[in-house]
């Protein structure tokens, strides 16, 4: 028994009376809880005379990402999970998994005509009808102007960033003056140099739409371009650089309370202001978010269907966001001088910490060659990505964003899913996809989820499959719920994902034995040394700022990039991220290796 346990149990001399309290709290704590789910289930009828499950807000555990696939604040949730679960595998899925049943503890549907609903959005595979309803339950569904100590949105700005593109940007700007909401926020330009046509762009703007009365006011700024990494940085250091600048000044000379950020290559859906508005009181009541996004990454138009729906994502989104200014209280001194977006995906900056996005985007980028896009890259996503071009004015209510109503949601969906077997099907395509799922999820009139399970090293093959990127992204604690020609299909990832039982979860070899190579040593040749072999599958285990930190000093933090020869520690003073510790979001291999840096190998016994 832990000395802390101990502490509890000892015996108190108030603890008769103390109990008396408690027990009566405890009966009254039921009784509303009794009541509130009464309450709630008036909601619990669709209106097409289907049953549909309203996922309840429960008293789940925040969660935070850590050191290989354990979250620590979330391991009650997973040994609950552990112990109330037993999987249901497909026919065909292998010797030991078919038919298998499945039990819960948590509460799910269980008619024969239900459906999976989010509040106020209607049934999942369900296009709006315009007939959900908007009862506020926990979160308002329209954020009204309060006090600064007492609600969000009274002085938000709106900050454009732009640099050399006079065409695009007038296109940003003339979108931006057709939004709804324009008169609550303050408009910033922020120009990075001093291009005569940008400027001129930006300067007109003022009579365009963006000045006062139609907005709260409007600013161009212009920016000395001054390199910090060297005369020949690459354009993500530019924008970087850029962005704190820019955001310096509207935090702390402006002392605007939230900025919505965005780039001179984007136009936004008319209620994209409305968007944020209305999602500004999670940002002040859920600790565990720090920015609203209007872009989903998964976004595209093959998923994307339902306006009003919105979702939470541990993967941090970018394009067209918003913080709070103290956030940036938290951030503005490790600012990083390139890759900000990586930096912030993070764990060691995001610390546990998500965002909420739309499933339909609310702002398009038109930019088909920047800072961080190839022609390729745009063609085959970006162009495709879904576009709001309707009004939505209340998106209802929010209580579902909850953290631990989001949580309940997700981990009903995956108590209750048949598992999909794709990596045993050959040649997989959508269409096998929905023949397997026609037999297999269709039955006694309801239609259940189905689980694709994926290792990092496989993903790229069911991404293809589902239309999504080609590593993962916009996902929620390394799982992703999307539709799939009407099914309902959640991607978790085997290693990570907390919300798996522990029996499904990929755990690492045996013996799993960190070793530090010798400086511009491969992990082949580092394992071999120790009497060891290295394990490609393993380095998954060892991908993380936080494992690195304890092997090495990484006095100038932790660095998101790409490379073969990641985890390692930069240690060549040339290099711009010297002293940087490095992870990656691809395979490493165990031949890498690179003259200026000490890779940290996974080396098991041969």
């Amino acid at each position: 028994m832990s000395s802390s346990r101990a502490k509890i149990l000892k015996k108190d001399p108030h603890s008769g009376s103390r109990t008396g309290r408690q027990r009566k709290y405890w009966i009254v704590t039921y009784i509303s809880v009794v009541l509130g789910l009464a309450w709630l289930s008036s909601f619990g009828f669709d209106f097409d005379g289907n049953t549909v499950f309203v996922v309840d807000a429960g008293a789940l555990q925040s969660q935070r990402s850590g050191i290989r696939s354990q979250h620590p604040s979330g391991s009650d949730i997973v040994d609950q999970l552990a112990t109330s679960y037993s999987l249901r595998g497909s026919r065909g899925y292998g010797s030991g998994h078919s038919e298998v049943a499945l039990t819960s503890k948590v509460a799910t549907a269980q008619t024969e005509n239900a459906q999976y609903r989010f509040p106020a959005t209607g049934a999942w595979h369900a296009r709006p009808t315009g007939n959900e309803h908007h009862a506020s339950i926990l979160v308002p569904s329209e954020a009204d102007d309060m006090s600064p100590d007492g609600a969000p949105f009274t002085n938000a700005a709106v900050l454009v960033v732009a640099y050399n593109r006079p065409k695009y940007l007038m296109q940003t700007l003339n979108s931006l003056a057709k939004l709804t909401g324009l008169n609550e926020v303050t408009v910033y330009v922020s120009q990075d140099g001093f291009d005569p046509s940008v400027a001129s762009v930006a300067k007109t703007a003022k009579r365009r739409g963006l000045g006062k009365p139609h907005t709260r006011g409007y600013e161009h700024w212009q920016r000395d371009r001054v390199p910090l990494l060297g005369p020949n940085q690459p354009g993500h250091a530019w924008l970087a650089q850029h962005y704190k600048w820019a955001i310096d000044k509207v935090f702390l000379e402006r002392h605007h309370t939230h900025v919505i950020i965005a780039e001179d290559d984007m136009i936004f859906s008319p209620d994209f202001l409305m968007l944020f508005k209305q999602t500004a009181v999670l940002l002040e009541q859920d600790l565990n978010l720090w920015c609203i996004s209007a872009w989903n990454d998964n976004g595209l138009k093959s998923h994307a269907h339902n306006p009003k729906r919105l979702f939470r994502t541990s993967y941090f989104p970018g394009l067209g966001w918003m913080m709070r200014n103290d956030l940036w209280v938290e951030l503005r001194d490790n600012w990083p001088k390139e890759h900000w977006d990586h930096w912030m995906r993070l764990n060691t900056t995001s610390r546990g910490r998500e965002c909420i996005v739309p499933e339909v985007n609310r702002n398009y980028n038109i930019g088909e060659q920047g800072t961080n896009m190839r022609s390729g890259t745009y063609s085959q996503y970006i162009k495709r990505m879904s576009f709001n071009e309707a009004e939505v004015k209340d998106f209802g209510d929010l209580s579902y964003l909850t953290e631990s109503s989001y949580h309940l949601w997700l981990q009903t969906l995956i108590s209750d899913a048949t598992i999909w077997p794709w990596h045993e099907q050959g040649h997989v395509t959508v269409s096998s996809f929905h023949e397997w799922a026609v037999a297999e999820l269709r039955t006694k009139g309801r239609q259940r989820p189905a689980l694709a399970l994926y290792r990092a090293e496989n993903y790229e093959l069911l991404a293809k499959v589902l239309d999504l990127w080609p590593y993962p992204r916009g996902h929620f604690k390394h799982a992703l719920a999307l539709e799939v020609q009407e099914f309902i299909v959640i991607v978790a990832d085997e290693r990570n994902c907390p919300f798996l039982p522990l029996q499904m979860r990929l755990k690492p070899s045996p013996h799993l034995t960190p070793v530090v190579s010798e400086q511009g040593q491969d992990c082949n040749a580092a394992c071999r040394n120790n009497g060891l072999t290295c394990s490609e599958p393993d380095f998954w285990f060892l991908n993380s700022c936080e494992v690195l930190s304890q092997h090495f000093p990484c006095e100038a933090g932790c660095a998101l990039v790409i490379g073969e020869d990641i985890p390692n520690y930069v240690v060549e003073d040339s290099m711009n991220t010297y002293r940087k510790c490095l992870v990656t979001e691809r395979q490493s291999t165990c031949a890498a290796s690179h003259r200026a840096t000490i890779r940290l190998c996974a080396c098991t016994q041969s």
